[in-house]
């Protein structure tokens, strides 16, 4: 077994050598423009919460030009909450368009923390989107954060995901939208973040209309349901397209932490099927998010949620078939392709690179939490070689399904 290991290891270490050359060099960070691109100062009198939003002002400056607004903020995050740089929840007394973005009041700073190319969600979300017009996933920017005056660093400026970003109408009925639900667990949980909203619903209220019941129903199906009444009433509850593009993301990107987690749940009313929009990306594209690389060696493997599982062996449905069509299609699209993929991160690297100094001057890249020593340019050389592997891997495991 040593011997597999390292001849593995061996031939990893081939294809990074044999990957196409990044053309990201050190030296190009270190003469930087720390006041170019939007910026988001931010004023409070106030400690900030974990758990309510405390008032605010916000000064936002683009272009030069700058704006003042009523605002509340408060910290977020669960697991992330133990890193030095904090995210937050940002709601504006008014809806603008900040940094670009698209019109709206409430929005996510997300520190992106422990993924220093700060574009792995990024780049899963806009993929996401550009698959599918009808694909909800947050489009977000980049912005330069200052709390009180003092420098915060870099943020990834995202919209939150809501009823209002969604488009769900409050007058219809069975109108939806839950954040992680539990449905993939055959047993009920015994421990939720809210046991009074087990299924963390979102919209509406839980107290104006409770969809409890609903999902419990949907579990039923799920997991109890015999092979018949699975094939016949599924397609009335889940769109199967929105499912193989979820399915192809989670290949693409290898994150395996987005199987039973890591995604929205959502019904506009009563004549629509349940959609899956994604979130929280980092564990993704060569990194597990805990401060290991993973070039491909732990494989994420969607059948192992009952929805995808079943979904493969419907006969009647041509899951596979479908879900083979799709790739194929997105490769002659140029969606999922090495070169766009490239292009995408060059994009990103561009409106990065004029303040990515200033934030790991602020945050140095050894500190506690921060994975290890890697620069930004490693990362974003981890970024392309991942690619460089995964898009020939799945074109290989495509021909054979």
């Amino acid at each position: 077994m040593q011997g597999v290991f390292v001849y593995c290891l061996l031939l990893v270490s081939l294809l990074f050598s044999c990957a196409e050359d990044v053309e990201f060099k050190t030296e190009d960070i270190s003469d930087v423009n720390p006041s170019k691109g939007y910026i988001l100062k931010i004023e409070t009198s106030e400690d900030i919460s974990w758990v309510s939003k405390q008032s605010c002002t916000l000064e936002y400056i683009e272009n030069g030009n700058s704006v003042l607004y009523s605002a509340r903020l408060k910290c977020r995050g669960g697991a992330s909450s133990k890193y030095e740089k904090h995210s937050y929840s940002l709601e504006i007394d008014k809806s603008i368009n900040l940094c670009g973005v698209a019109v709206d009041d409430d929005w996510i700073l997300n520190a992106s923390y422990i993924d220093k190319t700060f574009q792995r969600h990024k780049l899963s979300y806009d993929l996401f989107r550009e698959m599918d017009t009808s694909n909800v996933a947050a489009r977000s920017a980049y912005a330069q954060v200052y709390l009180n005056g003092e420098f915060q660093g870099l943020y990834v400026v995202m919209e939150e995901i809501n009823g209002s970003m969604i488009g769900l109408a409050k007058d219809e009925d069975e109108a939806m939208l839950f954040k992680d639900p539990p449905i993939f667990y055959s047993a009920r949980l015994e421990w939720v973040q809210d046991s009074n909203n087990y299924y963390q619903q979102k919209f509406p209220k839980p107290d104006a209309i409770d969809h409890s019941g609903y999902l419990d129903r949907l579990v039923e199906l799920l997991h109890h349901s015999s092979d018949r009444v699975f094939a016949q009433e599924i397609t009335s509850h889940f769109c199967i397209d929105n499912i193989i593009d979820w399915h192809l993301i989670l290949l693409l990107t290898n994150n395996d932490d987005g199987l039973f987690k890591n995604f929205y749940l959502f019904k506009k009313g009563n004549q629509s099927t349940f959609n899956f929009a994604i979130w929280d990306y980092d564990h993704s594209f060569g990194r597990d998010g805990d401060g290991e690389f993973n070039m491909l060696d732990r494989l994420v493997n969607p059948e192992k949620i009952c929805l995808i599982r079943r979904l493969m062996n419907v006969e009647h449905i041509r899951y596979r078939e479908r879900l083979k069509s799709r790739w194929d299609e997105l490769c002659e699209l140029n969606v999922f392709t090495v070169d766009h993929i490239n292009q995408m991160i060059a994009e990103n690297d561009r409106l990065l690179r004029p303040n990515i100094h200033a934030n790991f001057g602020r945050w140095p890249i050894d500190s506690k939490w921060y994975q290890d020593v890697n620069n930004y340019v490693d990362e974003i050389e981890i970024l392309k070689k991942y690619i460089a592997l995964r898009i020939p891997q799945l074109n290989n495991y495509f021909k054979r399904l």
